[in-house]
């Protein structure tokens, strides 16, 4: 006797971490230019290495003024 079990579907890595892939006819609409890429994601990347130099500065402050006791004392 047979049973009519549907088959078990496994999904791949790749459409569990990024979905389906898309039909052919479905990319023209998923894509963008390369003139609106580069303003989009540009900005993201130049924002981020401006937010870490500026987090940089402060821990190399903060350090500077914690050992600031540590230099050599001048007197006069």
């Amino acid at each position: 006797m047979t049973t009519n079990t549907p088959p078990v579907r496994r999904d791949s890595v790749g459409n569990v971490l990024f979905g389906k892939k898309l039909a052919t006819s479905e990319r023209p609409h998923q894509t963008i230019s390369k003139t609106i890429g580069l303003a989009v994601f540009a900005s993201d990347a130049l924002s981020s290495v401006a937010y870490a130099t500026q987090e940089i500065l402060v821990i190399l402050s903060v350090a500077g003024m914690a050992y600031f006791g540590l230099s050599i004392p001048l007197r006069s």
